[in-house]
């Protein structure tokens, strides 16, 4: 029996078509299979493929986690069950089962800064899971997180932080203020994500887990450790890693995978890496113009050019003037086809251009223009 419906057919998709995948789970997981850890695994090996390693692994830790879950539940369901259940003993037992679903959730989304205790009650004959939450709101409120956990996965920042923005005004919690600030960090607002860092460090449960730090533990942990911060080689060389990638993935014929790797690129935050920047936004116009997104790929070669004019090689503007063409503005697709002839005299590529020239030119008589 398949742990959800569909499990083997996505399955067989992973190994080549892992974003089909996780745009497949990606709303079930909010919905159906909420509470399926096979499904989760599925997503975090899809976004492991995709080149997101570190969502990729934390989802893959998350289904785990409810796998364990519910093998613990298995075990004991049928464990000196009452001949006689009532309504509200059987409404108590959902919300347990509720609860050690979202203490994992809750796990899984605020590890720094945890805001529920949980603790097991063994006195009777079946364990049952007693939660605090020191703000009132119960814990199954923050199953609502994985919404924005995810779309920060898959790179809708925008998405998340819409997504944030509703949590925060149902509750605050460090978590989701963090969750907010990594969303507008990555989309470049980093005045807006230093406030918010700021709330998260000021909500009362940040507050009072500071109150319980060991401040001289502390101290003699800074003392004894080198500073984690990576340093600016460290941080260029991961730039150019992921750009690498990209690029092999681009050539291997998968666009979709290379266009997850340029992005990361972009994040690269160090001083001194415009150049490198600038590829990577040329790898995504590339990649734009290999999945067909063809308005995409003219908008970010345009915007490449208008940074940066001598950073577009033949290739580019050859891929450029190919986009043109599928859009229907052929004049702009023969400048661009005859600049990249003008770039590269190498007599193969003449070759090329002058074919796809030839074809640009019966279209637009074609099209009577």
């Amino acid at each position: 029996m398949e742990p959800f419906d569909g499990h083997t057919e996505l399955e067989n998709l992973l190994e080549e078509e892992p974003a089909r995948v996780v745009n497949e789970l990606r709303d079930r997981v909010q919905g159906d299979l909420a509470s399926n850890g096979h499904a989760w695994l599925m997503i975090g090996h899809g976004l492991t493929k995709l080149g997101f390693e570190e969502q990729g692994e934390e989802s893959i830790t998350y289904g785990k986690g409810l796998i364990e879950t519910s093998n613990l539940v298995e075990d004991d369901e049928y464990e000196d069950l009452p001949e006689k259940v009532d309504d509200v003993d059987y409404a108590h037992d959902l919300d347990s089962s509720d609860s050690l679903r979202d203490d994992v959730t809750d796990q899984f989304e605020n590890q720094e800064s945890p805001i529920e205790t949980a603790s097991i009650d063994i006195t009777g004959d079946n364990p049952v899971i007693e939660e605090e939450s020191s703000n009132g709101v119960l814990s199954r409120d923050y199953s609502l997180d994985s919404e924005a956990i995810m779309l920060m996965s898959t790179g809708d920042y925008n998405g998340a932080i819409e997504a944030w923005t509703r949590l925060i005004k149902i509750a605050e919690s460090p978590g989701r203020w963090n969750g907010l600030a990594e969303s507008l960090e990555a989309l470049g607002y980093s005045n807006r994500a230093n406030k918010a860092r700021l709330r998260a460090s000021s909500t009362p449960e940040a507050i009072e887990a500071a109150s319980r730090v060991d401040l001289e533990a502390l101290a003699r942990s800074v003392e004894s450790k080198q500073p984690n911060e990576p340093t600016r080689a460290e941080t260029v060389n991961e730039g150019i890693e992921w750009y690498n990638k990209g690029l092999v993935l681009l050539h291997d014929g998968k666009p979709l995978e290379a266009l997850g790797c340029f992005e990361k690129t972009l994040y690269t935050r160090a001083e001194g890496t415009e150049d490198l920047r600038i590829r990577a936004k040329i790898g995504i116009a590339d990649a734009y113009s290999a999945l067909n997104r063809h308005e995409e790929a003219i908008a970010a070669y345009v915007q490449t050019y208008e940074a940066k004019p001598e950073a577009l090689g033949y290739a580019a503007i050859f891929n450029m003037g190919n986009a043109y063409t599928h859009v229907g503005r052929f004049d702009d697709a023969l400048t661009c086809l005859k600049q990249s002839s003008e770039m590269n005299q190498d007599r193969a590529h003449k070759k090329t251009v002058k074919a796809l020239i030839k074809q640009v030119k019966a279209l637009k008589k074609a099209a009577g223009r």
